[in-house]
């Protein structure tokens, strides 16, 4: 009887020793160079695993949709001048487009120059990507952030925006969906120079977190984001350095506007030179943010610690 019970653990430890073996091994990241391993960035991105890198070398790109979570990083002199069309404005040009249903956390995109493209970095549903050490040129909005959590974007540099029947925008964080919402993003030490013309119609901005309730959406919170150090310089009329807005008040009960817009931190700023520094729409939101001593004419200490608005560097 013990030679069996025996017979029988050792057969047990057996098998489960072939179990262990044969579970599959994940495979090393890779680093993919373009053009050398593939001629474009979206042959690249195609051909990556999560958590690949790309190196773009130096030369004119087209863009790309990002779907998997892959770096991204241009050589020096990497820049991209077109990419994937707009899917209702298709006159209007992507340079990175993330997210749209494909699982993008964890995501990097840097060191790239983008020229002459409406949207050169947008999401919308992606979480936990890094927007970093990126030059923008004459952009319709340069980054934007629809419906995304736990971004960081800094160190990047956006030198003129334009208006268009909209756009006009610096750095967009905003939320459509009030099961997705916009929150915990970081906005650090990004450097925001415009001059917008005078003749357009439509209202342009450095820094934005927006819940947007047109055309019959309901936003989810943006909230607990930071916005520091940064230096932004808007001029023209109705312009703005910084702006925490919650737009198509006739869809929502004016008593949820404390909901949705709320909980974020807007400190050590230098807003100095711009049109208007900081904009609220309602008014009511500069109670339900913290705002504290921005360069300009907010300079307040107003009881939070200097730790509470300390970036990633």
């Amino acid at each position: 009887m013990k030679t069996k019970l025996i017979t029988a653990l050792m057969i047990t430890l057996f098998l489960a020793s072939i179990t262990v073996i044969a579970v599959p091994v994940s495979a090393k990241p890779r680093v993919i160079k373009v053009p050398e391993d593939y001629l474009t960035i979206q042959a690249a991105v195609d051909a990556a695993n999560d958590g690949d890198k790309i190196i773009v070398a130096a030369g004119e790109w087209y863009g790309a949709e990002v779907t998997k979570a892959v770096e991204i990083i241009g050589e020096e002199g990497a820049i991209i001048v077109d990419g994937p069309a707009h899917p209702s404005y298709p006159y209007l040009h992507f340079g990175f487009k993330l997210g749209y249903g494909s699982d993008v956390s964890g995501a990097i995109i840097s060191h790239f120059t983008f020229r002459g493209l409406a949207f050169p970095i947008f999401a919308f549903n992606a979480d936990d990507v890094t927007i970093e050490y990126n030059i923008i040129y004459d952009a319709l909005q340069g980054i934007t952030n629809w419906d995304g959590n736990n971004w960081v974007i800094r160190h990047n540099v956006i030198e003129g925006i334009y208006v268009s029947g909209g756009g006009g925008l610096g750095i967009f964080i905003g939320s459509l969906f009030k099961d997705l919402g916009a929150s915990g993003n970081l906005v650090a030490h990004n450097k925001i120079i415009a001059e917008i013309p005078d003749d357009r119609t439509y209202s342009a901005g450095g820094i934005i977190l927006c819940a947007d309730a047109r055309w019959g959406a309901t936003p989810g919170k943006v909230s607990n984001n930071k916005v520091v150090h940064n230096k932004v310089k808007v001029t023209g009329p109705d312009t703005f350095a910084m702006s925490l807005e919650f737009l198509g008040l006739s869809e929502i009960p004016t008593e949820d506007l404390k909901d949705r817009v709320c909980g974020n931190l807007v400190g050590f700023n230098d807003f100095r030179g711009s049109a208007t520094e900081i904009d609220f729409v309602p008014e009511k939101l500069e109670e339900v943010n913290t705002i504290s001593r921005n360069l300009g004419n907010n300079r307040a200490y107003d009881g939070f610690p200097a730790s509470e608005f300390k970036p990633v560097e």
